[in-house]
């Protein structure tokens, strides 16, 4: 992936944050992701918004 095709993702992530879900500057937002490209796109998505990110460890689950 490209810087540029990744900060694409990180403009749709955005988007779809402030748009979709509503989130703002200083909401929080809980990711439960492992350590993947896909969490840092979160949290710099979160960055651009003004959001702060409460990240999850993927290993606190419910156990079925």
């Amino acid at each position: 992936m490209t810087y540029r095709e990744y900060a694409g993702q990180v403009g749709r992530v955005a988007a779809v944050l402030a748009g979709g879900l509503g989130v703002g500057r200083g909401d929080v937002v809980a990711v439960q992701i492992p350590s993947w490209w896909q969490l840092n796109a979160v949290v710099l998505a979160c960055a651009r918004l003004g959001a702060v990110v409460a990240p999850l460890m993927t290993t606190v689950r419910a156990r079925a």
